[in-house]
């Protein structure tokens, strides 16, 4: 059963808006290989910043002046922009599918806090 409702949520996540919105995102930029390395470029950059405040360390001066720079740019490219605001608010919507999911279990996971 608990498996049944897995794959009704999967197929869910593949109707909702939000995927709909990030896959035709996608699509356009299968067609600009320039926006698409912005994004992989700053995707990727932001994921190692993201990394890197999490295990606590100091951020990098030179590594966040980059990633605003990508940003500015990647906000002037359609394409990037449209693709980044889709992909980060299904993000959200993954995130927040994610703390439910946690919730509703976090009796039996307690023993590790």
């Amino acid at each position: 059963m608990v498996y049944d409702r897995a794959h009704e949520l999967a197929a869910a996540l593949a109707r909702c808006d939000e995927y709909k919105r990030l896959a035709a995102a996608k699509e356009g930029l299968a067609g600009d290989g320039t926006a698409k390395k912005m994004v992989k470029d700053f995707l990727s950059r932001k994921m190692e910043s993201d990394m890197a405040a999490m295990a606590g360390k100091e951020p990098d001066k030179a590594a966040v002046a980059k990633l605003e720079q990508l940003a500015g740019v990647v906000s002037a490219n359609p394409r990037a922009r449209d693709y980044l605001e889709a992909y980060g608010r299904f993000q959200v919507l993954m995130g927040d599918i994610s703390r439910i999911l946690s919730e509703a279990v976090k009796q039996g996971m307690d023993i590790v806090e």
